[in-house]
């Protein structure tokens, strides 16, 4: 009889919580700790689809892409922002993620830092750090063109979803938009010639209307669901130093993306986003050397881009620990 009792006063009181989230403004706030690293495990499910300029056959491909994330928050606080060290394992194996479910200690995972670091508010406002970026920099040349093709920034934007900055009750609903852009720029060994520099140029708009749609449980805690969709435009451009100073664009790269349903499950009192799930779609416009000289001197030139390639995918996002 105590056992059902208690159940009963657990369950009564998971319901008194959910009430009160319900009835009551909610703050919703990141409360990042040094001595408590957040790691996550992400899937996206892609169909991607190719089309050649010049090719009539269109190319279709499925593929699913796994990350682990972690994210260490140090003792540094700069303008109310805390400095974050982001860690990646790209395509972890089963009983990596295992163990991390389970008691293995994260340094047992094999983590690999990476070189940007970020400053983070308690919102979510994300800023790279300019002195780690200065560095990378001046690393030694890399064979060839090894830009990253997604955007450390935008990864972390994706974990830690940016939130409102007055407490909401169910219904309310806050916009966040910004512009931002993002300048790479590292020596680049090519065999039987000097030295060169080699530039990646991006420059990202985006804009995601968020609404709370109140509490819900989940996993035995109590936390706000948030709805939103999104829309990003942008452009990235690769070029080739020709050691004069000059850069000459080699790959030039529209974007748009949208996404029309969204949400993330957030803990108020732990300060954390717990899980996350989205649909989007990116339609990718790529232009070459060969038409940008077409381009350039306005001879034969279409106004088409060389390749398009659209990408729908759905991405799962998991607060391992």
């Amino acid at each position: 009889m105590r056992l059902r009792t208690t159940g009963l006063m657990i369950c009564l009181w998971g319901l008194l919580v959910t009430t009160v989230y319900a009835d009551e403004p909610v703050r919703l706030q990141y409360k990042f700790s040094p001595n408590k690293p957040l790691v996550y495990h992400q899937v996206i499910e892609k169909h991607r689809t190719d089309k050649a300029r010049y090719v009539t056959k269109t190319t279709e491909l499925d593929e699913v892409e796994e990350k682990l994330f972690l994210l260490r928050p140090t003792k540094e606080i700069v303008n109310n922002r805390q400095r974050i060290q982001l860690e990646l394992i790209e395509k972890p194996a089963r009983q990596v993620i295992k163990k991390l479910k389970t008691s293995s200690t994260i340094e047992q995972v094999g983590f690999v830092k990476e070189d940007e670091e970020f400053f983070v508010s308690q919102i979510g406002e994300v800023k790279v750090d300019e002195a780690t970026t200065a560095k990378m920099q001046k690393k030694e040349p890399q064979p060839g063109f090894l830009f990253n093709e997604e955007s450390k920034q935008d990864l972390l934007r994706v974990i830690l979803r940016q939130l409102p900055e007055k407490p909401v009750v169910k219904g309310d609903s806050w916009t966040v938009s910004d512009k931002y852009s993002e300048t790479q720029t590292i020596p680049v060994k090519i065999p039987d010639q000097p030295v060169r520099e080699a530039k990646n140029e991006s420059e990202t708009r985006y804009k995601i209307v968020c609404t709370s749609a109140g509490p819900v449980e989940h996993a035995g805690r109590t936390m706000i669901k948030v709805d939103f969709r999104s829309k990003s435009t942008g452009k990235m451009t690769i070029s080739q130093g020709m050691g004069t100073g000059l850069f000459i664009p080699m790959i030039v790269a529209n974007f748009d993306s949208e996404c029309d349903s969204g949400h993330f499950l957030f803990d108020p009192e732990a300060g954390e986003l717990v899980a996350l799930k989205v649909a989007e779609k990116q339609t990718v416009y790529i232009t070459g050397l060969g038409q940008l000289v077409e381009l350039s001197m306005l001879i034969g030139f279409e106004n088409s881009p060389d390749q398009v390639t659209t990408v729908e995918s759905e991405t799962t996002l998991e607060l391992l620990r």
